[in-house]
Formats: C-alpha cells, structure tokens, sequence
C-alpha cells in the first residue's frame, strides 16, 4: 500500500472512546469478537484510506469504512442495519491488527465467489440481443400475437393492454369503474404495523395509479382530477384508522402523482386551477398533498389571473363556510388558510393595499395578528405594526400564548432596529421574568449588554427570582416600561428556581455558587435527580471538590447499573470514566481501584456488567493497548 501519511495517522491514532461512540458499546464487544474469531474473510484499504472488507456473519456481508467530511467515522454494510455496524468495526479492528503487524494491505479486494461465478457466466454467454431493433423489425401480426402471448403470462400486462384498448374505444366510463372498484378495494382496510415483529399490512394504490396515468394519457384530465378528489376522500378515513408509521399516507401520496400533472391539462380556467389546488390543500387532513411539484406550473401566471383568484377567495371569506364558530379548531385554520391565500393573491395581483387592510382585518378576527404584523412592518409602517402588536398580545396572552411570543418578539425587533437598545431589552427583561429559563437569561444579558445596563439588570432580576418581586416597577429599574402587563408565576420563592440558578452559576462560570444550589437541588429531590445538570456540576467542581464530584459521577453510574440490563451497563461507563479520570487527576488512583473492585464483587454474579465494565480498562489509541 503506498505511503498515505494522513491516512494512517488517522486510523492509527483512532482510540476505544472514539470506536464505541461511533457504533455503541454492544456492537463494539461484538464486532471485537468477530474480529479475534478471524471473521474478516477479505480487507483492503485503498489509496484515499477508505477501508473495505467482507465480514462473516450471518451472511458474508460486504462493509465500507472511512471518516465522512467531519472526520468522523462512517460505515456502510451489506447487511440488514445498513452500516455503522459489528462488521464495520471488525474491518478496522483486522485493518489496525495487520498495520500492527507490519502486514501489506492490498488496495482492493479481491473478486467474491459470486462475482467471480458472474464473470464466468458473461463470458460464457453470447452477446445480449438489441431489444428495440428486434421489436422494430417484427411485422404488426407478430407484434400481435407477442403482446397477446405476455397479457397470457402476466395479469398486470392483460390488465393494460384492455384498459388502452377500452380508452381508444371511448369506453371511458367503463375504465372509470374499474378505477372506482379497485380505489374501494385498496381502501377497505386500514394499514397497520407491528413495530416490534415488523409484521404489517399496507394498502396497495398502485392500480389505482395506474387507472390515472391511462386515463390522463387518453386525455380524460378532468376524469383524473375528480377521481383524485374521492381518493382524498377515502384515503383522509383510511389514514384516520390505520396505525402504521405513515405507510399507509406514502402509498396514497404516490397515487395521486398523476392528479396533479392532470390539474394543467385540465379544462378549468387557471384561476380555478388554482383554486382547485387550494381546495384539495383544506380536504387534506394528513399532508396526502406533501407532494405536488406535477402542479406547480398552475400557479406560474398572470397578475390579472391572481387578481380574480383573490376576488373568489374574497367572496369565500363573506360567506357562512368562513364563518368562525367559537373556539373550533377547525374553523380558525380554515378561516386563516382562505385568508392567507387571499392576501398573497391580492399581492401578486399588485393590490398590495387590499392584501394590507384583509391581513389587519382577519387580525383582529380570527387572530393573524403575526401576518398583520410582518406585513405592516415590511411597509414602512412601524407605529402601526406596533399598536397592532399590542393589541394582539392582549388578546392573545391567555388563550393563544405562542401568538403572544412571537409578538413580543416583533416588538424587540422594531426596538432593536430603532437603535432603541433600552427598550428591546426591557421586552427582554420581559420574557425572562415571565418565564424564567437559561436560554432568556442568555438572550437578556445580550441585549442588556447592548444598552450598557447589564449589571444592574443582572442584580435586580436575580432578586425578583429568590424573592417573587417584581423590579419593573422599582425606581432604580434601568430599562422603560414596555406597555406590557407581568406577573410572575405563582410559585415559591427562591425553591422553584433553584435548578435555574445552577444553570445560570455554571453559564457564568460560578463553580462554587453551582455547587451550593445544586446541594439544595440535590436534599429536595432526594439525590442526583437530573442526570444532566449533575454531569455539568461534576464537571465544574471536580478539581476544587473532588468527594463531591466523585460522589455526583458514582450516583449517576449506579443509577443505570441499578437497571439491571445491558443498556444501563453501558449508559454507566461514561459516568464511571470520569470518575476514573478524576480520582487520577487528583492522586487517588488507589480509590478507584479499590472501588472498581468492589463493585465487581458485588455484581460477580452479572456477566453482561462484568463484560461491560472490561472496556473500561481500554483508553487511549488501539494499536497502543
């Protein structure tokens, strides 16, 4: 193999951690064992450093190793899980023990039984004939009497060459019933699927399919296009029963390929092409729709065309179809839809004052303040964007609180684009008191920074969190009133917010703060109750409180060890690892030792923990152990 130094540092540099991270410890223990069983029946590593081998399993698989573009390793493999698997571990594993060796590693391998037994047959046998000139060159009886001897042998061609033969004979509405009888075949019953046995059923369209494309090849488009309304029909029941993983709504997806070519070769006008696309969108309950490209063309048009798609929207909205029945669900998206079509429909048309007045309009009746919003900000009309921002997020607070955010949101921006840093860090100050959380502390902290103000903000809103006051209102509160009401939660002051002030302890770099609100957060629940929270405290704490740390790494290792399978084995060795490192780190490595062995005696009896716990004695690079 010639000299590819990259290449080599690579994998000679690869470590255990990095082996078990990439496929996990099970797959690691097993394709080692394949390794050492001499499994690996072929290996080659060409000269760009990708491995390849041929693993016995089950089956002889083929695998393929190499780093991807990040430098991680990456697998693909012949057999059932696809890659990242046993196999692809033991190709490294025999590629690492031949480099050890000082074995060459040829740069392909050679041909398989199959391959070889393949290239002997293509030698043996004569030059395939030329399909389309051997057809071109029959006469019309002898192509006859072919088709007539496949339609004999297949149901599938008999099938197609009567459904052509009908069209062409105008028998279209005959074709129409058989597509009608298999469309009530194919959705007589719901798909479902055993997750654990892979067992299942899904129904079959692909007739139904086929029934569309002939009857658009036979320019019937119109025929297509109300078939494909009833396929929607059925289908949103069908889907509606079924318990499958989405199968059932993939295999109706694909049927409906040929309605939506048929959607421009239609008679409808293309405003109503349009409009007939907007009406199978708000009939489809499951995203049957997700794939419409075969229509996209119907929506290339004029903006006169537009302008009466907006009319006839427009006139939908006025009518008791639109009307919004109290707090229905159903009624405010299909409200909301109509609405959304209408105002693009009207900006494409160039009416983008009418799209301005529908978009507040349907705002303050049927909640689209955010779309109002967007619209008005994006004409220069901030001061109205603004009041309308307001007024939607007192009626939306309570009822519809993600609305009310986003408006919030659009009002830090306005602020934020005024130059007004004091303000977009009040609306700031605002969300973080409202729902305290790491990720506002963060955002709060930017923006206060922004207006020079954060260390006030700082003190005070850690304040209000240990005593349930508000700073708002105080005289020394830094930041103007945003116009917004705030109540902090109803909740116990400081308690309900210890686990915040851990986080913000450690996001500030406070290990010793962390650590005394992580005790408290420790007594209440009873122990390590938060896995990752205590890793990060561990983490921080463990040079200026080792006992500590130690003892957050070993609670969280017999936390999963306790669940006595070989999934909580493995979820312990990154816990049991840093306690090593530590106790290392700190000269007391006869500690863990000591501890190491103790808790295989006290688990002799666990083969699968005793075997997991033997990859903790393997760190550092493979070819040094």
């Amino acid at each position: 193999m010639e000299d590819t130094p990259a290449v080599d540092s690579y994998w000679t540099g690869l470590s255990w951690d990095e082996l078990e991270q990439w496929v996990g410890t099970r797959s690691l223990q097993r394709g080692r064992a394949y390794q050492r069983q001499g499994r690996v029946l072929a290996l080659a590593c060409s000269r760009e450093g990708i491995l390849s081998g041929r693993v016995a399993g089950t089956s002889v698989y083929e695998t393929v190793v190499g780093p991807d573009p990040l430098g991680e390793l990456s697998s693909r493999c012949s057999c059932p899980l696809g890659g990242d698997c046993k196999h692809g571990v033991a190709v490294v594993l025999e590629y690492l023990e031949r480099v050890k060796g000082g074995q060459e590693v040829p740069t392909e391998l050679p041909p398989s039984a199959a391959e070889r037994f393949a290239a002997t047959q293509r030698a043996a046998a004569p030059a395939p004939a030329d399909t389309e000139s051997y057809l071109r060159g029959l006469s019309v009886d002898e192509l006859v009497s072919l088709v007539l001897e496949l339609a004999d042998l297949s149901t599938d061609v008999e099938m197609l060459v009567q459904t052509r033969a009908e069209l062409d004979g105008g028998a279209v509405e005959e074709v129409v019933r058989c597509a009608r009888e298999e469309l009530a075949r194919a959705s007589s019953k719901p798909g479902w699927r055993h997750y654990w046995s892979g067992e299942g059923y899904t129904p079959d369209y692909s007739l139904v399919a086929r029934y569309l494309e002939d009857l658009l090849a036979a320019g019937q488009a119109d025929m297509v296009l109300q078939l494909g309304e009833e396929i929607l029909d059925v289908g949103t029941e069908q889907v509606g029963m079924s318990d499958d993983e989405g199968e059932t709504g993939m295999a109706i997806s694909q049927a409906l390929g040929p309605v939506w070519r048929a959607v421009g070769q239609s008679s409808l006008s293309p405003a109503q092409r349009i409009l007939w696309m907007y009406d199978r969108y708000l009939q489809d309950q499951y995203d049957l729709c997700c794939d419409t490209e075969g229509a996209a063309d119907v929506f290339q048009v004029t903006a006169e065309v537009w302008s009466e798609v907006a009319d006839e929207l427009l006139v939908r909205l006025d009518s008791p179809e639109c009307a919004v029945a109290g707090d229905r669900w159903a009624d405010h998206y299909r409200r909301d839809q109509i609405s959304h079509w209408a105002t693009g429909a009207l900006q494409k048309a160039g009416r983008d004052e009418e799209a301005l007045e529908l978009a507040v309009a349907e705002a303050k009746c049927n909640d689209g303040y955010v779309r109002a919003v967007d619209m008005l900000i994006q004409s220069g009309r901030a001061e109205e964007a603004r009041a309308l921002a307001f007024e939607g997020i007192a009626a939306t607070s309570t009822t519809l609180p993600g609305i009310s955010a986003q408006l919030r949101e659009r009002l830090s921006g306005l602020a934020t684009g005024e130059g007004d840093h004091a303000m977009a860090a009040a609306f700031a100050a605002h969300d973080f008191l409202r729902v305290p959380r790491i990720e506002a502390y963060r955002e709060l902290r930017q923006a206060a920074g922004r207006a020079g103000v954060w260390e006030q903000v700082r003190a005070q809103v850690l304040e209000a969190l240990h005593t349930g006051a508000l700073p708002t209102g105080r005289d020394d509160w830094p930041l103007p009133d945003t116009g917004l009401a705030l109540e902090l939660p109803a909740a116990r002051y400081p308690a309900a917010n210890r686990r915040l002030f851990v986080e913000i302890a450690l996001d500030e770099g406070e290990s010793e703060e962390a650590l005394r609100w992580y005790r408290q957060t420790a007594e209440v629940s009873c122990g390590w109750a938060d896995s990752g929270l205590a890793e990060q405290v561990a983490a921080a704490v463990g040079r200026s409180h080792p006992d500590e740390a130690v003892a957050i790494w070993q609670s969280l290792a017999e936390g999963e060890i306790a669940r006595r399978n070989r999934g909580g084995y493995e979820a312990s060795l990154p816990y049991l690892r840093a306690m090593r490192r530590l106790l290392i780190e700190v000269g007391r490595e006869a500690d863990w030792d000591d501890y190491l062995s103790g808790l295989r005696a006290e688990h002799k009896r666990k083969r699968a923990l005793l075997e997991t716990l033997e990859l903790l004695d393997e760190e550092g690079p493979i070819l040094g152990s």
